[in-house]
């Protein structure tokens, strides 16, 4: 039985870096399907640091998008942005978060 999703929300805000990382090496071993969708969200994160760091600019805490997979900035989500960043965001001790809705 799944766990109910406030509950994960807190278990992985309250996770170590350490124990995150042990969980989706898990994941991604049991599931072929999470490791491809796990390694295409690191290449688009990947690419949007890249981005920044190419412009001289540090690179802002970056957001992933739950209904379109795409990276986003909190503060440069226009109103043509996405119809879906719109929501509550997961907060996180290091620089990438979760857009949960």
């Amino acid at each position: 039985m799944p766990l109910p999703e406030s509950d994960i929300q807190r278990r992985i805000q309250n996770a170590t870096d350490s124990e995150v990382r042990a969980v989706l090496a898990a994941l991604c071993a049991e599931s072929d399907a999470t490791a491809r969708k796990a390694t295409k969200l690191f290449s688009r994160l990947e690419r949007t640091t890249q981005d920044y760091e190419e412009r001289n600019l540090p690179p802002p805490a970056l957001h992933i998008c739950l209904k379109c997979q795409k990276p986003f900035v909190e503060a440069d989500n226009a109103p043509e942005a996405c119809q879906y960043h719109t929501g509550k965001i997961m907060d996180s001790t290091n620089s990438v978060g979760v857009w949960l809705s």
